[in-house]
């Protein structure tokens, strides 16, 4: 009995001496009590950033978001008694915790931070049903908006430190501005880079990030809603062919239309509500065009890769550029022949030619590329094409056709099938009603 005594009292002189004793059951506020480095910023008695790095490490995506969005106004708001602890321990903090705690947040890496990630709700969804609240009343997710306040004040709160940012922070925060649907933003980011004299360090993924985020490349940029960025035919005039004035008028009376009963401003930017986004993009000509845009990054030297000319072809079909899409791209890279308009009658096929790549080329084709084609092509209303140019990729260099990518096609038909767009196709090519019936002579 002695001896049974003496062994459980070392026993408990161990467990006494032992650092890990009780952790687990220490209650979880104490212990996050402790601020890494320097600052206090609590709420609750809990330190916000202790909440934020402990979430990252756990890797809880409801979490991080929340702790995040919480820091964040900590950071955006001058006011709050939590403001000035909260920037010293932003500019403390090291680059490594920073990036990483960046990562956690991005949109794309992390789909898990949109609990609707993937499904397109429309406006009248979001006026009548619960899942309003996930959107604001520009038709973008909530939860998006608030990560990039809280990106764009960390970025100008370390433009002040000394540690500042990694090159691929910024494309984190290029990413975050497209899914916050901000095209601004993603352009004072890239801009940011060359203020913080990492100007050299652009890479090819710097540029497409840029690319992908200023054009809405990605489905989640647009909120997964087709509707928002399919090529109007009005947008068509004095971009690709003329018509009549009066074809005009028509065209744009239906655009109109489209807004009358509409509760919320969706798709119109937040600087100018009275511009929807695609006459933000359908410019080709100036400084502001994706051409302008393609060149520069050519004359800068990076290395052109599959991505790159993927996320070029879906941002030329943004202004409805599909003549520069064959020639720049397609034609240019790929070496594919395009049938001409006297061809058709001899029953010559749309699409032939292609050259032969190596294995390990840069831009030899994927699956990715027929992606990029009926994102493209489906969006300026090019079935037809699309099914051949797909097919013939797949064909001519051995890709196999995943099944996303017909469905993307799939749903593209159907978008540019219903009304009021296949309704604005066929008076474009037929001409407004009274038109039609003054040449008919009814």
């Amino acid at each position: 009995m002695a001896q049974r005594a003496s062994l459980g009292a070392r026993i408990r002189h161990l467990q006494q001496l032992s650092p890990f004793q009780n952790q687990d059951r220490r209650p979880r506020a104490r212990r996050h009590a402790t601020v890494p480095f320097g600052g206090g910023v609590f709420e609750g008695g809990v330190c916000l950033t202790s909440r934020v790095l402990d979430a990252v490490q756990r890797q809880d995506s409801g979490q991080i978001r929340q702790t995040f969005v919480a820091w964040a106004e900590a950071l955006r708001d001058a006011k709050s008694p939590q403001h000035r602890d909260a920037v010293e321990q932003a500019r403390q903090m090291p680059a490594t915790t920073l990036s990483e705690l960046l990562r956690c947040i991005d949109p794309i890496r992390n789909p898990q931070l949109d609990v609707a990630h993937g499904l397109h709700l429309s406006s009248g969804l979001a006026q009548f049903t619960p899942v309003g609240h996930l959107m604001d009343e520009f038709g973008v997710r909530t939860v998006h908006r608030q990560v990039l306040d809280g990106v764009q004040a960390l970025m100008e709160i370390r433009a002040e430190s000394r540690g500042g940012l990694a090159p691929a922070d910024y494309e984190v925060m290029m990413r975050c501005a497209g899914a916050a649907v901000d095209p601004m933003a993603a352009k004072r980011f890239f801009a940011a880079m060359a203020v913080a004299g990492l100007q050299q360090w652009r890479t090819t993924r710097t540029w497409t990030e840029f690319v992908k985020a200023r054009f809405m490349v990605e489905p989640a940029y647009y909120q997964f809603d087709r509707s928002r960025v399919v090529v109007l035919p009005r947008d068509w005039y004095g971009n690709q062919q003329t018509m009549p004035y009066a074809m005009v008028k028509y065209l744009e009376s239906i655009r109109h239309s489209l807004n009358t009963l509409r509760f919320y401003p969706w798709n119109r930017r937040r600087d100018a509500p009275d511009q929807d986004w695609r006459r933000f993009l359908r410019t080709r000509h100036n400084y502001r065009s994706y051409a302008a845009h393609f060149r520069r990054a050519i004359a800068y030297g990076i290395e052109v890769d599959e991505e790159f000319l993927c996320a070029s072809i879906v941002a030329f079909s943004r202004s409805s550029s599909e003549s520069t899409i064959r020639t720049l791209i397609l034609e240019y890279h790929y070496g594919l022949v395009f049938r001409g308009d006297g061809d058709e009658e001899r029953g010559k096929p749309a699409v032939s030619g292609g050259r032969d790549m190596a294995p390990e080329s840069a831009i030899r084709p994927t699956a990715r590329l027929l992606d990029a084609i009926v994102e493209a092509y489906g969006s300026m209303s090019m079935i037809g094409l699309c099914v051949e140019l797909v097919e013939f990729v797949s064909r001519r260099w051995a890709v196999p056709i995943p099944a996303r990518t017909w469905s993307n096609l799939l749903s593209w038909t159907f978008v540019c099938s219903s009304r009021p767009y296949s309704q604005m196709r066929r008076f474009q090519s037929g001409g407004p009603p009274a038109a039609r019936c003054s040449r008919s002579g009814c």
